[in-house]
């Protein structure tokens, strides 16, 4: 399928990036129970990154040795949640950039400019699952702040639920002259205030989205 999609892509000029993102308890698994038995090492995703990188063209990243490098300072998921945040959504953007040769800003160095701040954070899918939100501390990006884009949402037509941010067009005036399509699940919800800065045009859409109508 990823063969085929990059001919497409191939014969309409457009790079394509392929992207995997750990799931929490893969990132975190220090803090798993004990009683947590990991049934296979290496994973099957990790064996996946090995096999495309060997025999396929695609630009396919798995996203753990980026995130895991980053974990050792911040915090890279957040803590009530199964979805990373903005650190993790950072990383991923920025490991996505550097597949297809756009520039990248090292987060470690808009650290060092004061453009990665402490804040608090509450709240995520984990809280409600168990009932029980608290505060805690968690840290937001600022990455080309000064620059701003127009969005536009549209109504999800898959699901029907009328919820105009399952697709958002983003257009800016001081991007980078080229134009995005980002197709993902809800961690895309993460990468969107990046993205969004760097391109002239961003078109971002939940994966249930390109599904026939």
């Amino acid at each position: 399928s990823l063969e085929a999609l990059q001919k497409v892509c191939d014969e309409r000029g457009i790079l394509l990036a392929v992207a995997t993102a750990p799931n929490k308890e893969e990132m975190y698994a220090e803090w798993m129970p004990t009683t947590y038995d990991i049934q296979a090492e290496p994973k099957r995703a990790q064996l996946f990154y090995e096999y495309m990188q060997k025999n396929s063209k695609v630009h396919y990243e798995y996203l753990k040795d980026a995130l895991s490098e980053v974990k050792k300072v911040f915090p890279v998921y957040y803590k009530q949640d199964t979805h990373w945040n903005n650190v993790g959504g950072y990383v991923g953007t920025m490991q996505l950039y550097q597949a297809v040769g756009l520039p990248t800003v090292n987060i470690f160095d808009l650290y060092e400019a004061g453009l990665v701040t402490k804040g608090t954070h509450s709240g995520g899918d984990l809280a409600g699952f168990v009932g029980k939100s608290a505060s805690y501390t968690d840290f937001h990006v600022n990455y080309k702040s000064a620059v701003s884009a127009s969005s536009k949402g549209y109504t999800n037509h898959v699901i029907g639920n009328g919820n105009t941010s399952e697709l958002t067009v983003y257009t800016n005036a001081k991007g980078n002259g080229k134009k995005v399509v980002l197709i993902a699940d809800s961690y895309r919800h993460l990468m969107e205030d990046y993205i969004k800065r760097d391109f002239d045009k961003a078109t971002i859409a939940h994966r249930q989205e390109i599904e026939p109508r």
